[in-house]
């Protein structure tokens, strides 16, 4: 992920937009709490769970907590929007998983702003 803001964080939800590009995708990962992806821009590969599937925009997805998800560019970029029921965005655990296992990160979120 090359960019992401969250421009709503409180405890009720959480509302921000991510800049997905061919170089920076999402890593797959999971947390408990369902999460919407609304793609806004582009076409991307996207993976929840055991499916994956070509997607472009406008395209409106819930992703239900628990289950693994990612999203890549087959554009030169995508614009996302997300959006979780509740927050604030540093209380909902991220679980980012690695090709080789699992690696937990404590606390929110992709890491990587631009």
């Amino acid at each position: 992920m090359a960019y992401y803001n969250n421009y709503i964080d409180t405890e009720k939800c959480v509302r921000g937009v991510c800049l997905v590009t061919r170089e920076h995708g999402a890593h797959p990962h999971h947390h408990p709490v369902d999460e919407v992806y609304e793609l806004v821009c582009g076409r991307g590969l996207m993976r929840i769970g055991d499916t994956t599937e070509i997607v472009e925009a406008p395209y409106t997805v819930r992703i239900p907590g628990g289950v693994v998800h990612t999203i890549s560019a087959i554009t030169p970029f995508i614009l996302l929007k997300y959006y979780f029921p509740r927050g604030p965005f540093a209380s909902i655990p991220y679980t980012w998983i690695r090709e080789s296992g699992k690696m937990t990160r404590e606390g929110p979120g992709p890491g990587s702003r631009l």
